[in-house]
């Protein structure tokens, strides 16, 4: 009976991945099947490998990635890979009612011809998101009715994983040199200001036109390092002039060391408008240095 998934890698390039789908396939109760030996660098058997494809295999799962090319023979497969690919073709000629039977997982940006007619067989996508490939990944196996023998499986290649290759691969005692994310600021200003106006809006229509001022807006105020501002307004082709109604000067070292005040703007008010104020800063050296947002992977 046909009843597991054969997981082909080049090793040792492609482990890290190969690792993670094996073992997330076997929580979701699928019998995987990986050459264990290869993983650690050990001896590569054919009998077992010959085996698990032409007799036992329902899906030969190939990692589709540059690490697969032989880098001595340019267009040329390396041969072990070959050879695995060469038995699941001879398992798909034996057997013709069997569908999709070798699937391409595309990890990189490889092109879609390393190898003869790779371009004509199913490959899923796992280059951008690997969430999102397993997630194509397991419609296939739901359509093509690859068997489940038991919802979040005994995981036994995670325990392998664990007993096994961590241990051969252990923790390795050495100096490395780590990086803070701690920024020291070796000048700042003596003082810094917030500008109270009457409303929200006319706090925007200040910042507004001090656009070119390192300055940020907390609800009606605008903390800034810049005493004189600009208060001229353009607003229905007329210039108004919107004059805080209050202006506060902090001094930085009082606030480091002992700020006290019982009234706007109090302790919490200047630390948490400060910071903000620093925060912004630091965002504009940023985007001067071309270092932009990046959205993580969820």
């Amino acid at each position: 009976m046909r009843d597991t998934i054969f997981i082909s890698h080049a090793t040792p390039d492609d482990n890290e991945f190969t690792i993670w789908l094996a073992s997330r396939l076997e929580l979701l109760g699928y019998k995987v099947w990986i050459d264990k030996k290869e993983l650690l660098g050990g001896e590569v058997f054919w009998d077992d490998i010959e085996d698990a494809i032409k007799n036992k295999a329902i899906k030969v799962l190939l990692v589709y990635s540059e690490n697969i090319s032989d880098k001595k023979n340019a267009g040329q497969v390396k041969p072990g890979i070959q050879k695995e690919i060469d038995l699941a073709a001879e398992v798909v000629k034996r057997n013709p009612e069997i569908k999709d039977f070798l699937i391409l997982l595309h990890l990189d940006k490889s092109p879609y011809n390393l190898f003869s007619n790779s371009q004509d067989l199913n490959q899923i996508p796992f280059n951008n998101n690997w969430a999102e490939g397993l997630e194509l990944l397991l419609k296939k196996f739901q359509k093509d009715a690859v068997p489940i023998f038991k919802e979040g499986g005994q995981n036994s290649f995670s325990e392998w994983y664990l007993e096994h290759y961590l241990i051969k691969n252990p923790i390795i005692e050495k100096r490395e040199l780590f990086y803070t994310n701690w920024w020291s600021v070796k000048h700042l200003p003596e003082q810094f200001y917030i500008f109270r106006f009457t409303n929200e809006e006319q706090a925007k229509a200040v910042h507004a036109v001090n656009k070119d001022t390192l300055a940020t807006i907390n609800a009606n105020c605008i903390t800034t390092f810049e005493k004189n501002l600009i208060f001229d307004v353009l607003h229905e082709n007329e210039t108004i002039k919107l004059e805080p109604t209050e202006i506060h000067e902090i001094k930085i070292s009082e606030l480091l060391l002992g700020y006290d005040r019982e009234s706007f703007p109090t302790k919490r008010d200047a630390e948490n408008y400060f910071k903000k104020l620093l925060k912004r800063a630091l965002h504009i050296l940023f985007r001067k240095n071309r270092l932009n947002w990046y959205e993580l992977a969820k």
